[in-house]
């Protein structure tokens, strides 16, 4: 076998490789004898028709079958000798194949990027220690108190407070028009009758329900507010509305006692829940740390280091990326319209974050490698047993579902980056 390298562009290269006659001959031979035991042609017995009956009947087979098998493992060869770190066969062009002259053809690999490394002991990094303070736990002790309150019925001449339920009827317009009429989807947000607002955050509909704290039954109130430009309905992004509130109705929040508090969740006294609490928020403050330093140390390493990603690789990630983004919006409600409109930047920022996650993984990778950074099984292992119980699977069930899907060893090389990405973080300086 003979092979020609070519580079292509970055990360692509061409091969053109040619086998003669002699060196295809017995693979010719072990698809042909197949046809010939498991052909079957009428009028002869399975294995018995003549050998240029069989080339007659099943010739574009024989033929199809046997580039296959030539392509597939001449082409496993001309890569380990070349010895490139593959990432993908694009495609086998260009084929000339016959028992007389043997095989060529042009085989277009995508191959992992080369780049060098930035020096990635002692990254910078500005290290914070947290700290929960007594005001952080007033704060989610007071979210708690509102989890369990209780609502009575408002009195007539009482007055909305943050925290009630309110029962309003509203209409909205944007431009003189009813908001309905820019999208079905946004006919919720339009008009409502004996509609249940809650006074608090995050806000039912934005700039509306926290205004209505000190409105009074009966009162009408009117409201100029603007949706964000994220808002889950895409029609509504950025829109300025006016809204015409009336109070119908509300019920008051009644915060339970400390006493109350204590017996709701199973606890001896308050001091016991307000130390439950910190230590829960230290723990949060702790992992909130820890990412912020480890998204210092991800973005020093792709600010230090640029190339090009290899194509076949790229789109195949962006698509993935494009197909996540669509479930998450049509679970949020967005419709066919909204997905159309936004394809351009549902695309563009598909790429960019694709972009930036390959070449992170490539970069990790390399300095692995070059840090010597080994994954031990009882690591891999562990990693095994934590995904099976968010899934709620046995770890057995999960090695298994791995080993299907990507391969154990590419859940190997995802624990080595994270391991990676740990040693970076703690040798960092700050």
């Amino acid at each position: 076998m003979k092979v020609e390298m070519q580079n292509v562009r970055p990360c692509r290269v061409k091969l053109i490789i040619k086998a003669d006659a002699a060196e295809t001959h017995a693979d010719f031979d072990a698809v042909m004898g197949r046809y010939m035991r498991e052909g079957r042609v009428k009028g002869f017995r399975a294995g018995k028709a003549p050998r240029a009956v069989i080339e007659r009947e099943y010739r574009q087979n024989i033929d199809g079958d046997i580039r296959q098998r030539l392509i597939s493992t001449l082409s496993r060869r001309a890569v380990e000798e070349q010895k490139l770190a593959l990432v993908s066969m694009v495609e086998a062009t260009d084929i000339l194949c016959s028992p007389e002259t043997g095989i060529s053809f042009v085989l277009l690999c995508d191959v992992a990027p080369a780049f060098k490394l930035p020096k990635y002991l002692n990254i910078p990094v500005k290290k914070n220690e947290p700290a929960v303070g007594d005001a952080d736990v007033d704060g989610r002790l007071t979210q708690l108190r509102n989890q369990v309150s209780k609502y009575e019925d408002g009195k007539p001449d009482g007055v909305v407070a943050t925290g009630d339920v309110t029962r309003v009827d509203f209409t909205a317009v944007s431009n003189g028009k009813p908001l309905k009429e820019l999208a079905e989807e946004a006919a919720v947000f339009s008009e409502g009758a004996g509609f249940w607002m809650q006074v608090s955050e995050p806000e039912m509909i934005p700039g509306v329900s926290l205004a209505l704290a000190g409105m009074k039954v009966g009162e009408e109130k009117t409201i100029k507010t603007q949706f964000p430009k994220d808002f889950r309905v895409a029609a509504l992004q950025g829109v300025k509305a006016v809204y015409t509130v009336k109070l119908a109705g509300f019920r008051q929040r009644i915060p339970p006692t400390d006493e109350e508090l204590c017996k709701q969740i199973g606890v001896a006294n308050l001091d016991t829940v307000r130390e439950q609490i910190r230590a829960q928020m230290q723990q949060q403050a702790e992992s909130d740390e820890k990412n912020r330093r480890q998204q210092e140390v991800i973005d020093y390493l792709l600010k230090k280091t640029d190339f090009e990603l290899p194509e076949s690789e790229m789109a195949q990630e962006t698509n993935a990326a494009v197909q996540t983004m669509l479930r998450s919006i049509i679970k949020r409600g967005g419709t066919r319209e909204d997905l159309e409109k936004n394809r351009d930047q549902l695309l563009t920022t598909a790429t960019n974050t694709t972009k930036e996650r390959l070449r992170l993984r490539y970069i990790l990778a390399r300095i692995g490698e070059d840090a010597k950074i080994q994954v031990a099984d009882d690591d891999l292992q562990k990693k095994l047993d934590l995904f099976a119980a968010q899934h709620q699977m046995t770890p057995h069930e999960m090695r298994e579902r791995i080993e299907k899907g990507y391969g154990i060893e590419t859940f190997r090389a995802d624990v080595r980056n994270e391991q990676t990405l740990e040693f970076l973080v703690n040798s960092a300086k700050g």
